[in-house]
């Protein structure tokens, strides 16, 4: 019984049937609100989901990755790996960090019933488990006993692994898993939800490296160090360390001369760029809901303008000015309430969609992070009553000023509203203008910049590719002949898989993978390293490689099987190295001097000039890369890439007999179409694009409804005026005229007052757009001739109301 008379007070308090009366209006306005209100509710989701995720990781706030930085050209500071000898100082002499280890990221082989299961991997210092505060829920961690050189051969394992394919086995500490060949003892189980590093690291080995990366500092940057800070100390306080680190590691080597030492929070490292991303988008879609108050707003003015005769019998029956300003209120509060829960059914629908984009390994968990909590629904509960309140108190407050006697006029003649009121809706005008101009200026920005990127050419074919890593235990391929060996072999088994259009191999792939750089110099360096090294991306490849990317081959020849270890070294180098050592010349025949660690320099020579790749590494600017025969230098790291007009499923069961022909203990991991990869590269910017132009639209919307809002009724108003002119004489397209010109007028100055806080939001638009000045002109002048565009059609219905009145009923109204 009390809600049906809940329901009745709010029906007849609110004017509810007055909104019954008015659907499409009704119907666009909750439409409206709903497309900001779940806009903001999505970004606000993906912001807490962000800032609020510990990402397994107990007071993650507390945790972070000790990271050298470099300036690139183009591209700002950029964060690296780092070497074992910088994790070696940073760890005797930093004072800021309670604990501090290092992580090496890598992918295993574990033969399972017979059969080689691919396995995320990872090797760990002893000091890992407690830097991040995490411990096994069975048995132990590691000891410093059990690290490298010749770690001990054990294993952690995660809850996953422990639960799915071996059964929850409850004495699993201590039995024996063959990994990579060799029989590991399980010392330690860890709890539910912990994979780190990320995406899903599935066991944890002894931390062990190649001998000759233990005293190498760059081409060996493949570490991530972490410190947890000591209770007490703050991450300001803490600061001052990263810069007498860096000072520490220049002492030490040369090589650390262009890096410096940054403390990054986990965050950063995970998803590089989301924070200031998602800030971005959290900031346009607040934007959007200033928009979308300001234009219902507008819309609540014009609808005070119709019930002006309801207003006034109210008034004469007796109802306070309060009484007006609560049933307007209301009534904002009812057409918001409709909006929050549109905009939370959009947010809803939307929330898989966004997950359908393919996107990279750290960024796919983040959003699946993303739910409509009860954290979320609260902050979208709040956000719809201050729209509300804030939508209904300004026409609220003007209803309520209008005297008893104007507002009984007003049943007859003339509009109920205060000059005052008039002025405030046309501000809406220039807000909704100027708002505009900032939302689509910022969008338009942002999608020549992701077009402009996604203009650059690749230099490779990504299609019917598919990408799998080999890892070569080091005990089974410890010296350059039985790497070598294995890498023969295996082309032969692929050249036998019919189903294989083409394959090859390389140590890195330009996506996807970690990438390596080395020191090249076109001369040979002085003992006193006082020649600064050239450092280009560096791959090892297999003679089929390049064709199999469809890398062109531009000038010179190819590398063949018979450049081993027994001929004099050779490099293939990007068009972009190859302008950049010898500028008009021609590169074949030169010679180039590499230097890996603190070996002696190699001479190598230079028998061709390959296509430019854009790299999503970090080791150098884009493009300049050099490729060397794995039968030359080789690694235990293999990216097999693999071309076949086949579905996925029957190219990777070929790669899979070839890999079992070749060594059945080894396992096919991290298996992935290359058209996956290069999407997943692009995906941040993507994903903030599309978001950008879905807020755009609706910006553009809401000018266009704002502005046919209040001029509506502003020629309702004039009515009497209108007629009086045409009874005189005046043209009727001279009326419509003068409708489009007060709408231009209003538009054109929140255009100019949002074209200048355009222009003075240039540092905070310079990181997200590339190939165009965030102050360009020509995106200027578009975009505020749209907005002026679509202000100018949204006037054209009242301007040819006022060229179609009767100039004698308009008199007899007024």
């Amino acid at each position: 019984m009390w809600v049906a008379r809940a329901l009745q007070w709010l029906i007849h308090e609110s004017g509810m049937r007055f909104l019954a009366r008015r659907k499409a209006a009704f119907a666009v306005a909750v439409l409206t609100m709903g497309l900001a209100l779940g806009a903001n509710t999505l970004a606000y989701s993906a912001t807490r989901a962000f800032l609020f995720s510990s990402f397994g990781l107990p007071a993650a706030d507390r945790l972070f990755v000790i990271a050298p930085v470099r300036e690139l050209p183009g591209r700002g500071e950029v964060v690296f790996a780092d070497a074992y000898p910088n994790y070696e100082r940073i760890r005797a002499t930093q004072r800021v960090f309670a604990d501090v280890g290092c992580i090496l990221q890598t992918v295993a082989s574990w033969d399972h019933k017979g059969d080689a299961v691919p396995l995320q991997a990872a090797r760990v210092t002893s000091s890992f488990f407690s830097t991040v505060r995490v411990s096994p829920v069975m048995g132990r961690a590691f000891t410093e006993q059990e690290e490298g050189p010749s770690p001990a051969s054990v294993v952690v394992i995660s809850h996953g692994l422990w639960r799915g394919p071996l059964a929850g086995d409850p004495a699993v500490v201590g039995r024996t898993l063959v990994i990579n060949g060799s029989a590991h003892t399980v010392i330690g189980v860890m709890p539910a939800g912990f994979t780190h590093p990320l995406p899903r690291t599935e066991i944890w080995l002894p931390f062990d490296i190649q001998p000759q990366w233990r005293t190498a500092i760059t081409g060996a940057r493949t570490l991530t160090i972490y410190g947890r800070l000591k209770d007490g100390m703050s991450e300001a306080a803490a600061a001052p360390e990263a810069d007498a680190l860096t000072r520490q590691a220049i002492e030490a080597s040369p090589n650390n001369r262009d890096f410096r030492t940054s403390f990054q929070s986990v965050r950063q490292v995970l998803l590089p760029g989301a924070d200031r991303t998602l800030l971005f988008v959290q900031a346009a879609a607040v934007v959007l809901v200033i928009l979308a108050i300001s234009n219902l707003g507008s819309l609540l003015i014009a609808w005070g303008f119709e019930r002006r005769q309801e207003l006034a019998v109210r008034l004469a029956i007796g109802a306070g000015g309060g009484r007006i300003v609560r049933m307007l209120v209301l009534q904002s509060l009812v057409v918001v309430t409709a909006g929050g829960i549109t905009g939370a059914l959009l947010a809803r629908l939307t929330l898989p969609a966004i997950r359908q984009f393919e996107l990279s390994p750290a960024l796919a968990i983040f959003i699946q992070r993303m739910k409509l909590d009860a954290g979320v629904l609260v902050w979208s509960a709040l956000a719809v009553a201050a729209a509300g309140l804030v939508a209904g108190l300004v026409p609220a407050w003007f209803a309520g000023r209008v005297p008893l006697s104007d507002a009984l006029r007003a049943s007859a003649r003339s509009s109920s509203l205060s000059p005052a009121a008039i002025r405030w809706q046309k501000a809406m005008v220039c807000v909704q203008a100027a708002l505009s101009v900032v939302i689509v200026s910022a969008a338009a920005l942002i999608a020549v910049s992701f077009r402009k990127l996604s203009e650059i050419p690749d230099g490779l074919s990504a299609q019917q590719r598919l990408v799998t890593r080999v890892q070569l235990p080091p005990d089974s391929y410890a010296t350059h002949e039985l790497r070598t060996g294995f890498a023969t072999s295996l082309l032969e088994s692929l050249e036998r898989e019919r189903d294989l259009v083409a394959f090859g191999f390389t140590s890195t792939l330009p996506v996807g993978d970690i990438p390596t750089g080395s020191q090249f110099f076109p001369e040979p360096p002085d003992a006193a390293n006082t020649v600064e090294p050239l450092l280009f991306h560096f791959r090892r490849v297999s003679p089929t490689y390049l064709a199999t990317m469809h890398i062109p081959l531009l000038r010179g020849r190819a590398i063949m099987p018979r450049d081993d270890a027994s001929q004099p070294l050779v490099v293939i180098l990007s068009q972009a190295a190859a302008e950049r050592l010898w500028p008009k010349q021609d590169a074949i025949g030169k010679r180039l001097f590499r230097r890996a660690g603190n070996n002696p320099p190699q001479e190598v020579q230079v028998i061709g000039v390959a296509g430019n790749v854009m790299d999503a590494g970090y080791s150098a600017p884009p493009g300049e890369a050099a490729y060397m025969p794995f039968a030359q230098i080789s690694v235990g790291q293999l990216s097999l890439v693999v071309e076949s007009h086949q579905d996925a499923e029957r190219t990777l069961a070929a790669v899979r007999r070839a890999l079992r022909a070749t060594d059945p203990t080894l396992a096919a991991n991290n298996t992935v179409a290359l058209a996956a990869l290069v999407e997943q590269a692009n995906a941040l910017p993507r994903l903030q694009t599309v978001l950008l132009l879905v807020f755009a639209t609706v910006a553009s919307a809401m000018v266009i409804l704002g502005s046919y809002g209040v001029m509506s009724q502003l020629v309702a108003a004039r009515e009497r005026e209108f007629a009086l002119r045409l009874l005189f004489g005046a043209a009727p397209a001279g009326l419509g005229f003068s409708v489009l010109l007060g709408v231009a007028r209003l538009s054109s100055a929140g255009v100019v007052i949002g074209s200048i806080a355009v222009l003075a939001l240039n540092g905070v638009l310079q990181p997200f757009v590339f190939g165009i000045a965030p102050r360009s002109a020509s995106v200027l002048l578009l975009v505020s001739a749209g907005v002026l565009a679509l202000a100018a059609a949204s006037a054209l219905p009242p301007a040819t109301r006022a060229m179609r009145l009767d100039p004698r009923k308009g008199v007899a109204a007024g």
